[in-house]
């Protein structure tokens, strides 16, 4: 493997845990936040999705959001 091969394997994996990182903290805020509040459903059940991503993978199912 080259060592831009390996450069971009790594700057891929580091952006997906960032996203990852950025989706569990918007939906913890969201958990212990009892106010009211606006937001896009699609957005957020594609971030639910991109938090438990790799449970999914693990079981036997197909998850489709149709919104987007």
């Amino acid at each position: 493997m080259s060592l831009n091969e390996t450069a971009r394997l790594l700057f891929k994996s580091v952006n997906s845990a960032a996203s990852l990182i950025r989706s569990f903290k918007k939906i913890s805020v969201d958990q212990s936040i009892e106010d009211k509040r606006e937001f896009d459903i699609v957005e957020y059940t594609h971030e639910v999705f991109k938090t438990f991503h790799s449970k999914l993978k693990q079981i036997p199912v197909k998850v489709s959001n149709r919104g987007s």
